[in-house]
């Protein structure tokens, strides 16, 4: 917690210290996301023209547990000043107030990997192959800066562009945390269908479950099925058995089953770690994408405002139509 909190405090020391928000910095093309606590934009930059996505934490002084939702939303904003590679989605711009976090990150026009594997079918092993070496790429990276993603799937992996399965990029650091190196995690988060045998079992777990994710991300693209089926206790079942089955229907190498079979294994200390899955001869180590030496400084501009309410913007489909201003509330 004292590393976690450290953190924290520089955050918000950096914040305080830095410019206003621009007044009307964007245009609102249309909401792509809302849930209890934030909601996500896609809008365009009035100055520049260039379209981002736009992150809004609201946070309540009378909300219950606003202390540990603040602490969920800094940790986040700590970990994306810190990653810059070209599989993770970007973080451009942070704007924080007492009450509310604004994120401006890389537009993604093209969906998510769940999408767009519902709208396509399973891909073939030549397209799971790209996609595996972008999504290690990414996960090698973090864990050589010490930090577990800890909720890979489909649905948090994003095409930049629509229909280009090349571009996906590895998004929301939602439940990612920044460790000590070689320290354990407890706490037991993530999706149940990715979720890794340790954390079903809540024993203390290190980065490896995102290795284990990355496996049922890799086999669900092959086989447009989760290699662990079921629902509830079943499902958790079949996950401690960790029994991996190849329909006989679709071909794959033996290279690409062994590889997902390294990274489906349930004893951890057996199970593939990012940096050996680069290494595996279905990926080839000499493709990785992305230097795993992170740069120093900060990885996008911070700053601070305490009348948020000075953020607006227009609704339109129009970018000619600039007359009428809502806020984010």
């Amino acid at each position: 917690m004292n590393f976690l909190r450290n953190i924290v405090n520089g955050i918000k020391t950096t914040f305080l210290t830095d410019s206003s928000i621009p007044k009307s910095r964007y245009v609102i093309l249309n909401k792509l996301h809302s849930a209890r606590f934030s909601k996500v934009y896609h809008c365009r930059l009035r100055e520049s023209g260039k379209e981002v996505c736009v992150k809004i934490y609201q946070v309540r002084e009378k909300e219950p547990n606003n202390e540990g939702l603040e602490m969920q939303i800094l940790n986040e904003i700590s970990i994306l000043r810190r990653v810059n590679h070209p599989c993770i989605l970007g973080c451009l711009n942070v704007y924080l107030t007492s009450h509310r976090a604004v994120m401006e990150m890389e537009y993604m026009n093209g969906g998510d990997l769940f999408d767009y594997l519902v709208k396509n079918g399973i891909q073939n092993e030549r397209v799971v192959r790209q996609i595996a070496i972008r999504l290690m790429s990414a996960v090698k990276y973090l864990h050589s800066v010490n930090i577990t993603h800890r909720d890979i799937k489909l649905e948090n992996m994003l095409l930049e562009r629509f229909n280009d399965i090349s571009s996906v990029k590895l998004s929301d650091f939602g439940l990612s945390v920044e460790t000590e190196k070689e320290t354990l995690m407890t706490d037991q988060v993530g999706t149940s269908y990715y979720m890794a045998p340790e954390l079903y079992r809540r024993l203390p777990y290190g980065n490896k479950i995102d290795c284990w994710s990355c496996g049922v991300v890799i086999y669900s693209l092959l086989y447009g099925t989760f290699p662990f089926a079921g629902e509830d206790q079943e499902l958790v079942s079949n996950i401690l058995r960790g029994k991996v089955r190849f329909p006989n229907d679709i071909k794959i190498s033996d290279d690409c089953k062994d590889f997902i079979l390294g990274l489906l294994t349930v004893k951890a200390s057996s199970r593939l770690s990012s940096q050996q899955a680069i290494e595996h001869p279905f990926i080839d180590g000499n493709e990785i994408l992305g230097s795993t030496l992170i740069e120093h400084g900060n990885l996008c501009n911070c700053h601070s405002e305490s009348l948020l309410s000075q953020l607006t913007t227009t609704t339109t489909n129009d970018s000619s139509q600039d007359q009428n201003s809502t806020s984010y509330e």
